[in-house]
């Protein structure tokens, strides 16, 4: 992309340099280049959603729970796509790929899916399509615990460190504040959800308040019952650990 870039930047010098028509051929090269980088660019794209797609590796070892390491280069990916957005758009303008237009449209709503004049809107709407398909291939994954409070601690994981690359890179200026408010609100719904999946055994296992005292007897029971929750559930969720420290503080 960088070469199609600058190719494309000098092509008004190439053409007034190259003005006489003994020298066509030499534009007719350049503009024969451009093409095979704007295929080759186009192929790219289609290739690294097919990618996303057919990842099926759905099992995820317990040393590797909760850790968004497995899907870094990706969102790297996708990340450095947001540097070539005039590029992007000028490419998938001309060339569209095809897409789930009624997908898009219900789960990201923002300007550029409306208007065509704002600036390297066909590279914003195809980044932010990526990511939908990349959040639901982490929705599948999700789905491979067996326990699901550990799928929530990876959806939490994951999509914290999605909104971390958008926040921190020029992917935001593209999909914009509405999709980082949307996306941030779902990860705290995510851990909330895994707060409740994770501890509501523990909770339930305590008495309920009362005036009156427990007896002996009832309180070595009660003590008992908590005690076997609160271990299991520790056992359970000492694998894993939420990986931003304010929403552990939270969880």
């Amino acid at each position: 992309m960088d070469l199609y870039a600058a190719i494309s930047d000098l092509w008004p010098d190439i053409e007034m340099i190259f003005s006489f028509d003994s020298l066509a051929s030499v534009k007719t090269l350049v503009l024969s280049t451009l093409k095979k980088l704007k295929d080759s660019i186009h192929k790219c794209l289609k290739e690294f959603e097919t990618m996303i797609h057919k990842d099926s590796s759905k099992e995820l070892s317990p040393e590797r729970r909760g850790s968004q390491a497995d899907f870094g280069t990706t969102m790297s990916f996708i990340s450095s796509l947001s540097e070539y957005s005039r590029v992007l758009s000028e490419i998938l303008t001309e060339h569209p790929l095809k897409r789930n237009s009624r997908l898009l449209e219900s789960y990201f709503t923002a300007p550029i899916l409306e208007d065509e004049h704002v600036n390297n809107q066909a590279c914003s709407v195809h980044i932010a399509w990526l990511i939908l398909v990349f959040l639901c291939k982490l929705d599948t994954k999700a789905e491979s615990y067996n326990d699901v409070s550990l799928s929530y601690i990876f959806l939490v994981n994951n999509m914290q460190f999605v909104v971390d690359t958008v926040r921190s890179s020029q992917l935001k200026n593209l999909i914009g504040d509405d999709w980082l408010t949307k996306h941030e609100a779902k990860l705290k719904s995510y851990a909330e959800k895994y707060e409740k999946a994770a501890w509501t055994n523990v909770f339930v296992s305590l008495p309920a308040k009362t005036s009156a005292k427990l007896l002996p007897e009832e309180a070595t029971t009660c003590f008992k019952r908590f005690h076997a929750a609160f271990r299991g559930a520790y056992l359970k969720q000492s694998s894993c650990v939420i990986v931003d420290a304010k929403l552990r503080g939270r969880a």
